[in-house]
């Protein structure tokens, strides 16, 4: 017996395939600006490279959210795959930090 489909709204779906997007932005950037002294360098000439980062990754996640909100797809999300995208995406961009702080 299958479980009966589980549609999210479509702006839960848009903001969570969005929080995805921001989860691997985050790991990408981090990875990135840690690697690449003159990226470092231009976040650090904003404001501190952390608030920079933030504020990059908040925006990403609203204006993406915003966007995928109104997109066809977000109408028939199903909950158990938006939360298996955000469960995959945490671990990966989880692992690939440790990972590269480790080899750091």
């Amino acid at each position: 017996m299958n479980p009966p489909e589980t549609y999210v709204s479509q702006s839960t779906a848009g903001y969570g395939i969005a929080a995805v997007v921001a989860i691997i932005l985050n790991t990408l950037l981090t990875v990135a600006k840690e690697s690449y002294p003159p990226l470092l360098a231009v976040m650090k000439s904003l404001a501190h490279h952390w608030v920079v980062h933030g504020v990059v990754i908040i925006l990403t996640f609203f204006i993406l959210g915003y966007i995928f909100s109104r997109m066809p797809f977000a109408r028939r999300m199903n909950g158990t795959t938006l939360a298996w995208w955000l469960t995959v995406a945490t671990i990966l961009a989880g692992v690939g930090l440790v990972v590269f702080f480790l080899m750091l």
